[in-house]
């Protein structure tokens, strides 16, 4: 291993004393579950031995030995005899959110069963996935600290997580492909030339690449990424990931490489926590005004209220655009928890717009369309541009940023209501 990446171990490796705390709260809590349900397995990172330094969130599997529709039922039933504290979240099979001593449980209700083939919800694949993960590691024992680098990495370029308002690598992705390259400096070179669409089958499970196109699902196809899942050939464990986090990656991947050799890699491995003056300090260096939203998404769980929320900023900058102004850069912070607000930081120009502005009128030899147009603006000037469209110089109806909230919020009230249940902001500008 290079002698930069021993130094970022220390930043990314828990602490023995970290581990056996860790573990010492993991081992109570389960104990408690286990008086009540059936099977209870460590899952995720802490199972499979690769969380990072200062996680706290933990996946914990009950495991029946048949399916119904009461399974869910069965673990809120314990939580109830226990009196802890919990959120039940609704998806496939409802799972559930305990805080217990600083740590985020998720207990997730799963079926036993005998292959991969037999699973009815993807979530019965994880214990194949801790196996597999660990039978590497027990084999290699040095992947753990390599897959717990290339985590990091992922994290801070915003690329880690399978949520769909991140579209990145999930967990057991980054686990897959730094045991399938063999070290996380490994992954980084070759993942540097990846195009889209490219095909990596660690199990070697298909013939060719065209026998994966044949065989696989057709949705599990449109991701840039095809990843064959180790322990089950007809799943993509990249299916999450977004074109721009594809490219991101690579991108980043990149700068890492061209970085190591002047021994300037450690920002790859912080999450810069940004403060309120860090986002005024951007807009006043860019020469723009700063929209500040809070904002909390609707839905009834982490991953949906996020999901609206990244709806919300696709929607306010579009209708910005469309009324004259130009979103030069933005920035977002997501819902940690179900209760505490998102923020999005806009940074638009200009503050306020021309009295005047163009209006687009159809080609001249359609008759119909273009007269009605020149009616219309008949009283303002009308001229003929070099592709034969009419256009119109006319009054500006909304001139300053805060005119043009003031219209999205009161023209478009049920598309927001649609994607926030709380919103505010304030407009900035120097």
């Amino acid at each position: 291993m290079d002698s930069c990446l021993k130094e970022i171990l220390k930043m990314v490796v828990p602490s023995k004393e970290e581990e056996e705390k860790a573990w010492r709260i993991i081992n109570e809590f389960k104990s408690k579950l286990e008086d009540y349900l059936p099977e209870v397995l460590v899952g995720g990172s802490f199972g499979k031995g690769t969380w990072l330094k200062g996680a706290s969130d933990v996946d914990l599997f009950i495991r029946f030995s048949k399916d119904d529709e009461k399974i869910s039922n069965k673990v809120e039933g314990a939580l109830k005899k226990l009196g802890i504290d919990y959120i039940r979240i609704e998806g496939s099979r409802d799972y559930f959110k305990v805080h217990y001593k600083n740590f985020e449980f998720e207990l997730v209700p799963i079926v036993k069963i005998s292959k991969p083939e037999k699973a009815k919800n993807i979530t019965d694949l994880s214990p194949f996935h801790v196996d597999y993960v660990r039978r590497k590691i027990i084999e290699k024992p040095y992947l753990a600290n390599e897959i717990r680098l290339t985590k990091a990495f992922m994290r801070t370029i915003g690329v880690y997580g399978a949520e769909s308002y991140i579209s990145g690598f999930s967990g057991y992705a980054c686990e897959v492909l730094t045991i399938h390259y063999n070290s996380f400096l490994d992954l980084l070179k070759n993942s540097s030339n990846w195009k889209p669409k490219i095909i990596i089958d660690p199990e070697n499970f298909y013939k060719n690449k065209q026998e994966v196109v044949n065989k696989l699902n057709i949705h599990r196809l449109r991701s840039p990424i095809i990843v064959i899942d180790p322990v089950y050939p007809a799943r993509n464990v990249t299916a999450s990931v977004s074109t721009k986090s594809f490219a991101q990656f690579i991108f980043y991947t990149r700068r890492f490489l061209e970085d190591i050799n002047k021994y300037n890699i450690e920002k790859y491995f912080i999450v810069e926590q940004k403060t309120e003056e860090y986002f005024i300090r951007k807009y006043k260096r860019l020469g723009t005004c700063l929209i500040v939203f809070e904002v909390i998404g609707k839905g009834n769980n982490l991953d949906v209220k996020n999901t609206k929320i990244l709806k919300f900023l696709k929607f306010i900058k579009k209708q910005l655009t469309a009324l004259g102004f130009i979103v030069l850069d933005y920035d977002i912070i997501f819902q940690k928890d179900l209760n505490c607000t998102g923020k999005i930081y806009l940074y638009v120009y200009p503050n306020c717009l021309p009295e005047y502005e163009l209006r687009s009128g159809p080609p001249v030899w359609t008759r119909d369309h273009s007269e009605k147009f020149y009616r219309k603006w008949a009283n303002f000037e009308i001229k003929v541009n070099s592709d034969g469209r009419l256009f119109a110089i006319i009054p500006r109806k909304v001139k300053t940023l805060q005119e043009a909230i003031n219209f999205i919020f009161n023209n478009l009230k049920n598309s927001i209501e649609d994607k926030v249940e709380k919103i505010s902001y304030r407009i900035i500008s120097r």
